[in-house]
């Protein structure tokens, strides 16, 4: 059995190890999400890197 990827999203760490694995994905389809109004207003820097992760496309 294989052993689950760690990944951040707000860095994009562990993306590497995926790609190396199984090669460049073609589609990315982002599951997580901050959907806490308040959390999102406390730290939109931190919620715009989750739920829009840009570091899984660059």
């Amino acid at each position: 059995m294989e052993e689950p990827f760690s990944m951040d999203l707000k860095t994009g760490n562990g993306f590497e190890a995926i790609s190396h694995q199984f090669g460049p994905p073609d589609v990315v389809v982002n599951c997580a999400a901050l959907s806490v109004p308040r959390a999102c207003t406390m730290d939109p820097a931190a919620a715009m890197s989750v739920n829009v992760p840009s570091s899984l496309v660059n």
